[in-house]
């Protein structure tokens, strides 16, 4: 079975959670920010050695250097936690409560 969420319940989700704090909790790996909007860290899916794990805090997304992977809130709940699209609006939904 297949759900679907409006687009604006997505956006809601995406605006309300912060995709740093949800990475510091989940990765437990402190962030470290390098110039305005940007962070940097150790990729926490392929560990890397030099930070080359980038966050972007205003555009919400992240992408990592060494290994390509990238997204958003939902694409790294994905594929960190193993989630599917559903769990991750389920778990960012639970959040806002």
């Amino acid at each position: 079975m297949e759900n679907f969420y409006a687009d604006s319940t997505i956006r809601k989700l995406i605006s309300h959670n912060s995709l740093i704090e949800h990475i510091k909790k989940e990765a437990n790996i402190n962030i470290s920010k390098i110039h305005g909007f940007f962070y940097a860290e150790k990729c926490p899916f392929c560990g890397a050695k030099l930070p080359a794990f980038r966050i972007n805090e205003k555009e919400g997304n992240y992408v990592c250097y060494a290994c390509g992977r990238g997204g958003n809130i939902f694409d790294f709940l994905m594929r960190y936690k193993n989630f599917t699209f559903t769990q991750s609006v389920d778990y960012l939904s639970h959040t806002l409560k």
